[in-house]
C-alpha cells in the first residue's frame, strides 16, 4: 500500500508551483527533477562509453566523491517528487514502511554497479557500490528533513481530543475577589 505524506487537504490551485512546507513539487521542481535525471542519464551514458573527460583522472578518488553526490542528489529530488511516498509492507512487517523511491534507486543502484563488471570501461567496484548506497542514505535524510519535504509529523497530527490538567493549571484567584 502506498502512502503520501503530504496531506491533500492542503494543496491549493493558487500554490501548487511553489515547494513550501507540506506540498509536493510544482512545475519548477519537476522540471529540475527531470533535467536531474536527464543529466544522470547522461553521465551513466558517457561513463559505460569510456568518455569521461580525462581532467577526472588527475583528482584521486575522483569517483567516490562523485557517487555519494550525484546519488545524493537524485535520491532527494525522486523522493520530493513522488511526495515522499511510502510503500507499508504486510503482514508480520505491517508496522514498517519503506520509501518508496530510495527503495526503488537503491535497486537501481546495485544493479548498475553489478553490470559494471560485464562493461570494458567501466570496473566493479564495492566501494563505489558503498559511495552510492551513502548517497542514497544521505539525499533521503536530506529530502525528509527539508521544510517541503518527507513526512513532517507535526503536519500530520491530530490534535488530542482530551487535554492534559497538569498542562493547563488553575489561574490562582484574584486576591481581591472575596472583597
Amino acid at each position: 500500500m502506498l502512502e503520501d505524506n503530504f496531506p491533500k487537504d492542503n494543496l491549493r490551485e493558487d500554490n501548487r508551483d511553489t515547494l513550501q512546507a507540506g506540498r509536493p513539487f510544482g512545475w519548477l521542481g519537476r522540471g529540475l527533477a527531470g533535467a536531474y535525471a536527464v543529466f544522470f542519464g547522461v553521465m551513466l551514458w558517457v561513463a559505460y562509453n569510456g568518455n569521461l573527460p580525462t581532467w577526472f583522472q588527475g583528482i584521486p578518488n575522483y569517483d567516490k566523491p562523485g557517487h555519494v553526490i550525484l546519488y545524493a542528489i537524485a535520491t532527494y529530488l525522486g523522493h520530493r517528487l513522488l511526495s515522499g511516498r511510502h510503500l507499508r509492507l504486510g503482514g508480520l512487517l505491517s508496522r514498517y514502511r519503506l520509501p518508496l523511491f530510495p527503495l526503488l534507486f537503491t535497486v537501481f543502484t546495485i544493479v548498475e554497479e553489478l553490470s559494471q563488471g560485464l562493461s570494458p570501461n567501466r570496473t566493479l567496484d564495492g566501494l563505489d557500490l558503498v559511495c552510492s548506497l551513502v548517497g542514497v542514505g544521505l539525499g533521503y535524510g536530506l529530502a525528509q528533513r527539508s521544510p517541503s519535504g518527507g513526512s513532517n509529523p507535526r503536519s500530520n497530527a491530530r490534535p488530542n481530543p482530551r487535554p492534559n490538567p497538569r498542562s493547563n493549571p488553575r489561574p490562582n484567584p484574584s486576591p481581591n475577589a472575596g472583597e
